[in-house]
């Protein structure tokens, strides 16, 4: 059933799992089996954060081989791939070759194949990045190494060849990526690609960063829409990246237009979707928006709006006041 698999930790989002109080509800809605293992990866994360504010592609090599996945069924010849850990899902379309959206990290890349293997017998023959953040496009160290092609907008391309800062509230140095890393087809702002039995269309937003793309699968009827939508909570805005909520839901309003009742998304992080979870997620954002923006009008300082905003019950927040400064420097921004 859409939205209704077991918890998908975003990488951005770690500090919510702090909350004692969140640890309790998902333990009593997901058991003790999640919360153990989402415990052994944050503990690792906050290790290696503490040591450097730089990502190592080594410890990635190292510890993270043993990460759970969950190869989910989705419709004949389409699935997606569900980590219980810190990365995004995988979009996988069985077709002429496998076509993967997104790859996770280049350490789990055998255990990814060899789960495509139960379904088919067929190799990975291109690979689609959604967004340059490395819990999304680490995996290109492995396709791109074995001259598998990679697709990506343009920012894509630049911003994986040199070192990139991340926004707070989690502002890692994420290094330069090797060259054969990077994607071999960029482009500008939209791309078809056809294997004869479906059309591809990727179409390019600056949203969650300036190089955000949502894969749609159009005979499929399925969207993958990298991190413009996720479901553990407010989302991480990479500004730094050029990210903007006017993008967001600008990007949203695009695939709500073009989806209909029987629309599947795979979201950035979290289980299976519908148009319905999308919708909710959008609305939130333009009420969060909405409601910053009055209070500015009425001269409030960032710390009384912050106090005011009210968010749905239930959406968790890694750092809520980060998410309100973005949203109020944006509004100064277009609302000039």
């Amino acid at each position: 059933m859409p939205c209704s698999a077991g918890p998908s930790v975003s990488p951005m989002g770690l500090t919510m799992f702090y909350n004692s109080i969140m640890m309790t509800q998902l333990y009593r809605k997901y058991g003790l089996k999640y919360i153990l293992l989402l415990a052994g990866v944050l503990l690792h994360f906050q290790f290696l954060y503490a040591q450097s504010d730089t990502l190592d592609f080594k410890t990635f090599d190292k510890d993270l081989t043993d990460m759970e996945e969950e190869l989910v069924p989705i419709k004949t010849n389409y699935y997606m791939i569900v980590p219980q850990g810190i990365a995004g899902n995988i979009g996988v379309y069985l077709g002429e070759e496998v076509f993967l959206v997104d790859n996770q990290y280049s350490a789990v890349v055998p255990k990814i194949r060899r789960m495509l293997r139960t379904v088919s017998d067929k190799e990975v023959g291109m690979v689609m990045n959604t967004h340059y953040h490395y819990d999304h496009v680490d995996g290109n160290r492995a396709f791109g190494k074995e001259g598998i092609p990679i697709v990506a907008h343009e920012s894509v391309e630049l911003r994986l060849s040199s070192p990139q800062q991340l926004s707070p509230p989690w502002p890692l140095l994420q290094p330069a990526y090797p060259e054969w890393a990077w994607p071999t087809i960029t482009f500008k702002d939209t791309l078809l690609l056809t294997d004869g039995k479906e059309t591809i269309a990727l179409h390019h937003f600056i949203a969650h960063t300036d190089g955000d793309v949502m894969v749609h699968f159009r005979k499929g009827d399925i969207w993958h829409t990298g991190d413009i939508f996720v479901t553990y909570g407010l989302p991480y805005i990479d500004e730094a990246s050029g990210g903007d909520i006017y993008g967001m839901i600008q990007a949203l309003d695009y695939l709500l237009e073009r989806a209909g009742p029987e629309t599947l998304i795979i979201p950035g992080h979290g289980p299976l979707c519908t148009i319905k979870e999308a919708i909710t997620y959008r609305d939130m954002l333009v009420s969060i928006r909405e409601q910053v923006a009055g209070f500015m009008k009425q001269g409030l300082n960032l710390e009384e709006i912050n106090e005011k905003v009210t968010i749905p019950p239930g959406v968790e927040a890694m750092d809520k006041k980060a998410f309100i400064n973005h949203v109020q420097k944006m509004i100064e921004k277009h609302e000039k």
